[in-house]
């Protein structure tokens, strides 16, 4: 729980937002040193979420943490051309807008919840 301020309730709701947020500003002409503070913050992010107690349960989570935290890792940097990336951050923003705002959703259950419910209607 690296990121997201020790809210038990549901881990991406905070990082989901917080990802979203900076890989969206990385569709737009951003110097340099920002895509660097990006690869390390997202980096950081999806080593966070693969490493959720959540993600335990859920192992596709655990999967794209780590996918994730491969893809922007700063030490082997993956080449890909610019046109590419911006669809690899928008994608990514999408997807972490969408965990995020589904956790905080009031009308529906957290993920881990739907997780832990349809495994006790399949038993």
């Amino acid at each position: 729980m690296i990121l997201h301020g020790g809210d038990p309730v549901y881990p991406l709701k905070h990082d989901g937002v917080l990802a979203a947020s900076l890989l969206t500003l990385a569709l737009f002409n951003m110097p340099y040193g920002y895509f660097e503070f990006l690869r390390w913050l997202i980096m950081i992010i999806g080593i966070s979420i693969a490493f959720e107690p959540i993600a335990r349960r859920m192992r596709w989570l655990f999967f794209f943490g780590l996918s994730v935290a491969a893809l922007f890792n700063p030490f082997v940097k993956v080449p890909f051309e610019r046109e590419v990336w911006w669809w690899i951050d928008l994608s990514l923003a999408c997807l972490f807008l969408y965990l995020g705002f589904k956790a905080t959703d009031g009308t529906q259950a957290p993920l881990d919840q739907e997780l832990i419910e349809g495994s006790l209607d399949g038993d």
